[in-house]
């Protein structure tokens, strides 16, 4: 089975897309992957900086540029541009691969992936991990949120920052392109291409075990142990060291990058202070009554 990794990044998060691209390279070895990485656009002096890590570390990584036409629109608020970019991929990447797995460029692998590139999916187009948020009542996340665009309460929704697509599947019935032309319709969405992923894909993925998408709130209220960790916080760890939680992973981003050009990504200066980072980071913890509610609605997925 032949496997695209694909991570899509605006130019200045090069360097944590190659240490993602990295991390997988390092825990498949015994799966046939392409590592891509696709921009809007790239300079030579970036191209040079990637060639350098490539040499460093001994890997191949596919650098790829697409312009997405017609999201110029919407207003991606707290989003980069580049996040519009997944729903493009049909044009970008062959689409003779098996599977695609794509990863947001916050994501670190730190266990053996090679189980997941070749998961049963039970016929569907897309493999995901339940987003626990809206199980746990709070924030934005909620029943609220799911019924504002079109999910029964009954229906999970998906983080979008781990998918395992049967990527052939997915192209024949054209599911990417049909996320776009809904996010590109003119209604709101308030997460835009994870809401519409979740809306054309709804009753056409399987829910994955919770170890292959670990983000924040899976590490906070369950303690998951994670196979994919995905740092989807504003904290992130190449920032903020002194998160005790962080550090192994600061040390990771540093031994990847220590030396080259891309490590300059993390001398970059910090919004916030180091101590709030800290405390904001460890506060958010479930109560032992959420914990237990969602310990039991995914025993399954554990």
């Amino acid at each position: 089975m032949k496997t695209a990794i694909v991570t899509c990044v605006s130019e200045n998060w090069l360097a944590p897309a190659c240490v993602t691209l990295l991390s997988v390279a390092r825990n498949s070895a015994s799966a046939i992957t392409d590592l891509y990485i696709i921009a809007e656009e790239l300079s030579s002096q970036s191209r040079s900086e990637v060639a350098e890590f490539e040499t460093r570390h001994q890997i191949k990584i596919n650098l790829l540029t697409h312009a997405p036409a017609g999201f110029s629109s919407l207003d991606a608020h707290r989003y980069s541009s580049a996040t519009f970019l997944r729903l493009c991929l049909p044009e970008i990447i062959p689409q003779t691969y098996d599977r695609l797995l794509y990863l947001d460029s916050d994501v670190l692998a730190l266990a053996e992936i090679s189980t997941l590139l070749t998961i049963d999916l039970g016929g569907m187009p897309l493999g995901a991990v339940p987003e626990i948020k809206l199980a746990q009542g709070r924030g934005i996340l909620t029943d609220r949120h799911r019924h504002q665009i079109g999910l029964s309460k009954t229906q999970d929704y998906f983080n979008a920052g781990v998918l395992i697509f049967d990527w052939q599947k997915t192209c024949a019935n054209r599911l990417l392109e049909k996320s776009r032309d809904m996010l590109l319709s003119g209604k709101h969405f308030e997460f835009l291409d994870q809401d519409v992923l979740n809306l054309v894909f709804q009753d056409q993925w399987k829910a994955l075990p919770l170890k292959w998408n670990v983000e924040q709130s899976a590490a906070c209220y369950l303690g998951v142990p994670p196979a994919l960790r995905h740092f989807n916080h504003a904290a992130k760890p190449w920032d903020w060291p002194n998160i005790m939680a962080y550090a192994p992973h600061h040390e990771y981003y540093r031994q990847a990058l220590d030396g080259l050009a891309l490590s300059q990504f993390m001398n970059k200066p910090k919004r916030g202070s180091a101590l709030l980072a800290s405390i904001e980071y460890h506060l958010r913890k479930a109560s032992l009554h959420q914990r237990r509610f969602l310990r039991k609605r995914y025993a399954h997925l554990l």
